[in-house]
């Protein structure tokens, strides 16, 4: 047994040996491979760099310029509207996003930059609250969450599923405050009419949208139920109840989900 050991030791040992050995090998090719381009396209691919980033910047504080001597507003105005930042007025950011169109600026902005300040959220009363639905409250969490970083001010306004009050909608999605909105667990296809016809950025979320017309995120809910069916039958579980409550559609798919799931097992 001891020297099958410190056999087994050696072997490790010179496993180790190996790895540390290709590693560094690897290292110093990457390293002789990197010199050698250098030494060939080095100076041409950096100054290629270097004169690309030059004419960005250039470019940048060109429009920059361009669209202030057209707006009338200062540069520092029109950076900040373009940084998406909140100080700054409605008129002025008016001004200098449709310049900004105009001159096809908007298409070159950084990825993951909010031309926006305001948000509202519109969702059930149930979704405000962790105890009713914690489901929807997460979602909200979220999004909250992935505004945390941009200088983006969240609201909220409790709304039906179905039957909507389209006065109050429309009220709030006619404040100035409001930039964008989106629509959690809202079914009523009135409201997705009117939200699209504002012309005013909007989302839905898990809700049923018949009509199509603005952009819609919601799970395969069928998929759902069917995937946790197939991972009980996969864990040898047989007998299986299922308790929900059906008080929407979406509760229903997954029981067909889970319906399924038994079928196939």
């Amino acid at each position: 047994m001891l020297d099958q050991f410190r056999l087994g030791q050696k072997n490790r040992l010179a496993k180790r040996y190996l790895c540390k050995f290709f590693h560094e090998m690897s290292e110093i090719a990457y390293l002789t491979a990197e010199f050698a381009c250098n030494v060939c396209f080095g100076d041409y691919e950096n100054s290629f760099i270097f004169q690309s980033e030059l004419d960005h910047k250039m470019d940048k504080k060109l429009r920059v310029a361009e669209i202030a001597a057209r707006t009338g507003l200062s540069p520092s105005t029109v950076s900040r509207v373009l940084a998406g930042k909140a100080n700054t007025s409605d008129k002025a950011r008016r001004a200098v996003l449709e310049c900004a169109r105009e001159l096809g600026v908007m298409q070159g902005l950084a990825a993951g930059r909010l031309l926006l300040n305001h948000l509202l959220v519109f969702a059930p009363q149930r979704a405000f609250d962790e105890r009713s639905d914690i489901f929807y409250y997460r979602v909200i969490q979220s999004i909250n969450n992935a505004l945390a970083a941009h200088e983006v001010r969240l609201r909220y306004c409790a709304l039906d599923e179905n039957d909507s009050d389209a006065n109050l909608f429309l009220a709030r999605m006619n404040e100035p405050e409001t930039q964008a909105a989106v629509l959690l667990g809202i079914d009523d296809p009135h409201i997705h009419g009117l939200a699209a016809d504002l012309g005013k950025p909007c989302v839905l979320i898990n809700c049923r949208d018949e009509g199509m017309r603005l952009p819609s995120i919601a799970p395969d809910h069928r998929l759902i139920g069917q995937c946790a069916a197939r991972y009980l039958f996969d864990m040898g579980h047989r007998a299986v109840m299922n308790v929900m409550c059906l008080r929407r559609y979406t509760m229903e798919l997954r029981l067909g989900g889970d319906s399924g799931g038994v079928a196939r097992a």
